[in-house]
């Protein structure tokens, strides 16, 4: 839990410390846990502080927005005060034009969390360029988990590829060849499409229950494990054909000797 607001005279403001910014969330009392899809949710908080600590302001900055890494972003709302009888208040309606500065900032905020680069100016052409960055990232991640793989089955190459490996590891190799055509033409979202497919069946390929338990537990480890078993039984049987051998080769001296 972060630290209490402390009350700057010089700047008559109440001021949050910058250390302090990330442990600002109170996720234990907020309920800012929503369960929308599988993947990783961002998170704009919108926050308006009580009447007795506004304005709230960063101390080092005077900023009143900052970012949470991988998680979301703040702003804080420091609106004009009313009075009435018993003292000063927050307006209980929040106009479209005190919101306006907050949830252009979390545009900005968005923007930058999910890596749009901050050149050129139009947003357009920004968006764009994430998309090819983005499909580019994909199919380099893609081919180096292929080459992985291949390695991986070469220095093993008495592990079993099951079908469904056989086959992930061929919609991979299909949708590369898809996206780097795709990105030659001038199609990027179809590109970013398709090396999303690629990644996907990369990940599933390379980690496929069966080949990552043998990958752990090679023939090596199998006759270490497996020959303790087998001693009870072998050493009786190498015995007896130790003794096997002694009695037929006195025989065969036995005969020798007749002979002469």
């Amino acid at each position: 839990m972060a630290p209490p607001p402390v009350y700057d005279e010089t700047e008559s403001a109440w001021t949050l410390k910058k250390e302090d910014l990330s442990a600002f969330i109170n996720a234990a009392e907020w309920p800012l846990n929503p369960s929308i899809g599988s993947g990783p949710t961002l998170n704009f908080i919108l926050y308006v502080p009580a009447p007795s600590q506004s304005p709230l302001v960063v101390k080092e900055n005077r900023a009143s927005s900052w970012i949470v890494p991988q998680w979301g972003g703040v702003f804080l709302l420091n609106p004009t005060l009313s009075a009435d009888t018993s003292g000063l208040s927050n307006p209980t309606h929040l106009t479209q034009d005190s919101l306006r500065p907050a949830f252009m900032t979390f545009s900005h905020q968005l923007l930058t969390l999910l890596g749009t680069p901050t050149t050129p100016s139009s947003l357009p052409l920004r968006l764009q360029t994430l998309i090819r960055v983005r499909a580019a990232t994909l199919l380099l991640s893609a081919s180096s988990t292929m080459g992985s793989l291949a390695r991986l089955t070469e220095s093993l190459p008495s592990i079993p590829i099951p079908a469904t490996v056989a086959s992930s590891v061929s919609t991979t190799l299909t949708h590369l060849s898809a996206t780097c055509s795709y990105l030659r033409d001038g199609r990027f979202a179809a590109a970013l499409a398709s090396a999303r497919v690629a990644e996907t069946e990369a990940e599933r390929s390379f980690f496929e229950k069966s080949m990552v338990g043998q990958v752990y537990f090679p023939d090596e480890h199998k006759v270490a494990v497996y020959l303790p078993l087998l001693g009870p039984i072998g050493v009786p049987l190498i015995v007896g054909l130790l003794k096997e051998l002694k009695r037929v080769v006195a025989g065969w001296k036995a005969r020798k000797a007749a002979a002469n």
